[in-house]
């Protein structure tokens, strides 16, 4: 995932769950065992000098979840998000098991509370038997419940759909001030005598743009795909038509178009790939493109891969900030360097040669 840093679980038994921290963001990633046969990732994540934790979670569905790693009644600015399998009515299910009464339990004795309830869109396609179900579940400490989003999207080739969730903090506003001073400044300076008109408004542009640029804070970009094509993002839609219908009529016509669309979209993917490396390939001239060769080897093998900072802990505090670090750096690196005793021994030596009498 472009301009993301995957963190996988790496614990003997994990199911294969994975937690990505996006490249300008300080956090590390942590397996929490206390949870035994539940896969839960704990991740700690800085943000505009704020502290965040969010827990990744998997709970097979033949396993009962034991919430032991929650021994708190009170959390901050804590996430809990995963694929839980536990029943509830509050949530819409008919029945009750032991995660779904262990996940009542702790909405009732902390602060923690469950976002989904019986009238949230359902995120499970159960193709076997035809049904709609919530196992898919966003829990928030109480200082964040009134800061969030959540929106469930279209699927991406999964029985489950993707929950985003959107927390509003604030962050770096727009100076508003300063971006009319740059543009009155900017605009003042365009001569608006000249006979083309088309010249001035690309002046005027650019002006703007420019003002824009320094004055206004800018989101991420999104990540590029090079092997997408229309025929793709046609397949995709029809698969997501196709998963509608299954969902409103669940017969076996419309679970078997869900499939046909589903397998279509894989081919059509596979094929773009397919293609677009072999077009990468053959556009390629070792006479003279060495180092785009040596550039597509090292995007390859992950070498270049930026990853995500990780904080700096002293054993009294935890540090995010690249100026504080780089003191601790400095002043450890001073307290051990040699140059300063070794001085002191070079003019003791000095001294020595300085009254040995000549030979």
């Amino acid at each position: 995932m472009a301009g993301y840093t995957p963190h996988p679980c790496k614990c003997k038994n994990c199911q294969g769950i994975i937690t990505y921290i996006r490249n300008d963001i300080h956090g590390e990633v942590k397996a929490n065992s206390v949870a035994q046969a539940t896969d839960v990732l704990e991740a700690t994540a800085w943000f505009q000098g704020r502290k965040y934790t969010i827990l990744n979670i998997y709970n097979p569905p033949a396993n009962n979840y034991n919430p032991a790693h929650l021994n708190d009644t009170e959390y901050h600015q804590t996430m809990l998000a995963g694929d839980f399998n536990g029943h509830s009515p509050l949530w819409g299910y008919k029945d009750h098991n032991r995660t779904g009464e262990a996940l009542e339990n702790i909405s009732h004795t902390t602060n923690l509370i469950i976002l989904q309830d019986r009238d949230s869109p359902p995120t499970l396609l159960h193709r076997a038997h035809n049904t709609l179900s919530r196992p898919d579940l966003t829990i928030l400490s109480s200082d964040l419940h009134h800061k969030h989003n959540i929106q469930v999207l279209d699927n991406i080739d999964s029985d489950h759909l993707p929950i985003l969730t959107t927390l509003h903090q604030p962050g770096k506003k727009a100076n508003w001030s300063r971006f009319k001073e740059t543009t009155d400044n900017l605009l003042t300076a365009i001569k608006s005598t000249g006979d083309d008109p088309n010249l001035i408004c690309s002046q005027i542009t650019e002006g703007i743009l420019k003002a824009a640029a320094d004055c206004i804070s800018r989101g991420c970009r999104k990540a590029c795909k090079p092997f997408w094509n229309t025929n793709i993002e046609q397949a995709v839609k029809t698969r997501q038509e196709a998963r509608k219908q299954m969902e409103k009529n669940p017969t076996i016509e419309s679970k078997i178009l869900y499939n046909k669309t589903s397998a279509l979209v894989k081919r059509q993917v596979k094929t773009a790939k397919k293609e677009k490396w072999t077009k990468t390939c053959e556009n390629l001239d070792l006479r003279k493109d060495g180092a785009k060769v040596w550039s597509l080897l090292n995007n390859l093998n992950g070498e270049r891969r930026r990853k995500n900072p990780k904080p700096l802990s002293t054993g009294d505090e935890t540090i995010v900030e690249d100026q504080r670090k780089a003191e601790v750096f400095n002043k450890y690196f001073s307290s051990v360097n040699k140059g300063e005793r070794a001085m002191k021994k070079d003019k003791t030596l000095l001294r020595k040669l300085k009254r040995k009498p000549l030979e």
